[in-house]
């Protein structure tokens, strides 16, 4: 199993995919063995089983991901040319062929916080050993061979750390920022979290947001604690809520249509899963014009 290319999935996918079909990218990705290559053959019916899906739903989710830019599917070959049927279209199985997948290289989104991406960007500002002067290694040098003769006169044989004087002391070098490490932003976001009463998960959720749309804001962190104490951060986290209990609405809604045991008596997948926000059903039309006549309980 390539984990590299699983990684690459979680962190880089499009956020537009729906958690569907980010599992099923995942599972492709497991199947990979080859890393360059990027590509797997597997039938419909093994994706089905590792999803607990039928074969019929597996198709359509990986239609779905082609009309968001994300192919996987690998065209059968016909005479060194993609196959095509009457109409036109690409066919990507047949009878005796097992398909085949091909994992596309997803670029990172905009302050992705992987550690790949955490140490391209910082690796980028930090300046490397062969770039340093000559006159900043030579003063190095001398300070760790101080260091060994020191240690090495002690009488007990025990590192006794030198006193380094203001000459060997390796001079700050202009032009390096000074960059905190995620430990410390993540300390930060959590008394802001507590500060503001909210959660973690809510305060990085819209350190996220305004990395990707405020490049121009070098601490998130920062610029939310000063609209934290001019009273706009509660707005901005009752965005956030409300975009969660769309998130759980969904996907509850997506389970009870995909558990045949919530149908309901006029059949229909979902029927019986009730929305919080609106306390009819979800997906039946006949039992909602049903409830929308149920008394409720505290007037009765």
């Amino acid at each position: 199993m390539a984990w590299q290319l699983v990684a690459e999935v979680l962190d880089h996918a499009p956020r537009n995919l729906t958690a569907l079909e980010r599992y099923l990218l995942v599972i492709l990705a497991e199947y990979t063995k080859d890393i360059q290559g990027r590509e797997c053959e597997r039938s419909t019916q093994d994706l089905a089983w590792r999803m607990g899906l039928s074969t019929s739903r597996v198709s359509h989710i990986l239609a779905d991901l082609a009309e968001h830019g994300v192919e996987v599917r690998v065209p059968l070959k016909k005479d060194g040319r993609d196959h095509v049927d009457k109409r036109g279209r690409l066919v990507y199985t047949a009878r005796g062929k097992v398909p085949r997948y091909r994992l596309p290289r997803f670029s990172p989104p905009a302050g992705c916080p992987c550690l790949a991406c955490y140490e391209a960007r910082e690796g980028s500002s930090i300046q490397r050993p062969s770039e340093r002067s000559s006159d900043a290694a030579t003063l190095d040098k001398r300070s760790l061979e101080s260091a060994d003769k020191v240690a090495g006169s002690s009488a007990e044989g025990r590192y006794i750390r030198p006193e380094r004087s203001p000459d060997l002391a390796t001079p700050n070098v202009p032009g390096i920022p000074v960059t905190r490490s995620p430990r410390a932003h993540a300390s930060d976001a959590a008394r802001l979290a507590e500060e503001a009463s909210a959660s973690e998960d809510e305060i990085n959720t819209l350190v996220e947001k305004i990395t990707a749309e405020r490049p121009d804001v070098a601490s998130p962190v920062a610029w939310l604690r000063a609209c934290h104490k001019r009273g706009d951060l509660a707005e901005m986290l009752a965005e956030v809520r409300t975009e969660y209990q769309r998130a759980r609405v969904a996907g509850e809604l997506e389970r009870a249509r995909l558990d045949r045991r919530m149908e309901c008596e006029h059949g229909t997948p979902g029927g019986l899963y009730r929305r919080p926000d609106t306390g009819r059903s979800a997906t039946c039309a006949q039992c909602r014009a049903t409830q929308r006549t149920e008394v409720p309980t505290d007037a009765a």
